[in-house]
């Protein structure tokens, strides 16, 4: 329980990286407003904007979850937010999103990308020939 500047209380669920990297960690919330929320890094979402009904945005929210933990959603390494912590997600298996990514002027194809893990870490540029 965290006890918010407001007065009210959210439950949360901290899950650290396995690399003990803190702007890895992954966490679950549930606030007064009894949203469930997921941040990985400084990005993060909340349950109710996946689907309007309630259970199957939580399925989906938590389907992304598991997706952050098998490396497949990887953080940005830049831009950052306070204290150096990434707020991008990208889709590793969405060929689109890294096109983007590879051929965008203002991100550096040596840019990392940073899985839950560790196991899946990865340089922007390594990602160019990776098989569909």
């Amino acid at each position: 329980m965290e006890h918010l500047p407001d007065g009210t209380w959210s439950l949360v669920c901290e899950i650290p990286s396995p690399t003990n990297d803190r702007r890895r960690a992954i966490s679950i919330w549930l606030d007064e407003k009894r949203v469930p929320s997921l941040e990985f890094g400084a990005w993060h979402t909340h349950a109710d904007l996946w689907d309007s009904n309630p259970e199957l945005s939580l399925r989906r929210m938590f389907d992304y979850l598991e997706r952050i933990a098998r490396g497949e959603i990887v953080l940005a390494e830049s831009p950052t937010v306070g204290d150096g912590m990434p707020f991008r997600v990208i889709d590793r298996s969405d060929r689109e999103e890294l096109l983007d990514e590879l051929t965008s002027p203002l991100v550096s194809r040596y840019m990392k990308l940073l899985s839950w893990s560790g196991a899946e870490d990865a340089v922007l540029d390594d990602l160019r020939d990776e098989p569909a």
